[in-house]
């Protein structure tokens, strides 16, 4: 099956670049990607990012291997640099569609397992991380669960959801993706 993020991403491109400090560094979507120091995090920089206030230079996020914001660091435009508070770093990356970035990147590297709910979401997907297409193009992320009330709905728990986590059938839904 042919994915509509498949072909964006195809589109777009990727450009591999050297940069100090990365040996394997890529740009998707304005965001630098590349192995952390330690060769267990992704590090995401943006740089000139369009924020608000417009005073920030690069934000810099840790990504650690449950696809979780570990640590960020603003630097502004006056040089000051200081360590992001987490809920401060999720508005960042949320705000720079950092999430999608980063699952676009492990598409385009062969890392995305797909499922539709008609040919089944296999057990395996559950109680990880996923991203979820809903038949209207909503792009949903979280983690995903079964529903104990029937085995046609599922569940997307989110970082922050007000509400518990949100309830969907499997008709409602158009493609669920598992980082492998």
């Amino acid at each position: 099956m042919k994915s509509k993020t498949g072909t964006m991403c195809g589109i777009a491109g990727l450009l591999l670049i050297g940069v100090s400090g990365f040996a394997d560094q890529v740009i998707v979507a304005g965001w630098k990607i590349g192995a952390g120091d330690n060769g267990k995090t992704l590090v995401m920089t943006y740089d000139d990012p369009a924020t608000y206030l417009n005073i920030e230079q690069q934000l810099r996020f840790e990504i650690n291997n449950q696809f979780a914001i570990q640590s960020g660091t603003v630097k502004f435009r006056n040089g000051v640099e200081r360590a992001l508070g987490e809920k401060e770093a999720q508005s960042y990356f949320n705000g720079l569609k950092g999430e999608h970035t980063l699952w676009e990147y492990y598409l385009s590297r062969g890392n995305v397992a797909l499922f539709t709910p008609a040919a089944g979401i296999p057990n395996s997907c559950f109680g990880k991380r996923a991203r979820v297409f809903t038949n209207n193009d909503a792009e949903l992320f979280g983690n995903l669960l079964k529903s104990s009330d029937a085995s046609e709905l599922f569940l997307l728990e989110r970082e922050g959801a007000c509400c518990g986590p949100i309830h969907f059938s499997a008709n409602g839904v158009r493609e669920v993706q598992e980082i492998k």
